[in-house]
């Protein structure tokens, strides 16, 4: 297990460097699901999600065990930013229960975008990461390298499943490279769910696809 790390309290004196990690995809709920349960590095568990939740128009923040969100076949309804942090790493932010999203990045949690609608249409997914920061008083660097570690974990875990390019609806142009489809994905698709994107041609064929690592 990591030892947790110091605690930033005060968003507003640190400045992004860098450009940051992430991942865009096309993917369905269950495979999401999927990707959290065995994707996150296990020495760091538990986990948590805070998001907001919607209820008698009005929203207020919600924090969960990630195993116990991801068992609510409803988690993803009604929310589409998702901050996922390790209990270890970051255990006296979660009891802090802050409502700060600036918060959140500053320390490093991991943001999952998802069911996003654009124009009655799904748009496509991300994973992201804020791994580096500046003090803007004393120049300090603030690297997140256990967070890092724990991203591009999970980032193989997601490339795996990407199976397909994707043409985009409005200017048919097909992407091969930065914004790929999951199997899930192309047959929700294919059974009338609307993406912003289609499924194009298959990557990888299927009997040259690997275990998951």
């Amino acid at each position: 297990m990591s030892a947790g790390l110091t605690l930033i309290t005060d968003p507003s004196v640190w400045d992004r460097s860098g450009r940051g990690m992430g991942i865009q995809f096309f993917a369905a709920d269950d495979e999401v699901r999927a990707w959290l349960r065995e994707g996150l590095d296990v020495g760091d568990a538990p986990y948590f999600v805070a998001f907001w939740e919607q209820a008698d128009g009005s929203s207020e923040m919600r924090w969960i065990e990630l195993d116990a969100f991801l068992d609510d076949r409803t988690g993803f309804q009604g929310a589409h930013r998702f901050w996922i942090g390790s209990e270890a790493l970051s255990g006296g932010l979660r009891v802090l229960e802050s409502q700060s999203e600036a918060l959140f990045a500053v320390n490093g949690l991991l943001l999952l975008s998802h069911g996003v609608v654009f124009k009655e249409r799904l748009d496509s997914s991300a994973m992201a990461i804020s791994d580096r920061f500046r003090n803007v008083d004393s120049g300090e660097v603030l690297a997140h390298s256990e967070y890092r570690r724990i991203f591009r974990r999970l980032e193989r875990r997601i490339r795996h499943d990407l199976r397909y390019a994707t043409i985009d609806e409005l200017s048919g142009e097909e992407d091969d490279r930065l914004i790929l489809m999951t199997e899930g994905a192309k047959n929700a698709s294919e059974s009338g769910v609307p993406f912003t994107s289609r499924p194009g041609r298959r990557l990888v064929p299927k009997e040259q696809e690997n275990p998951p690592r």
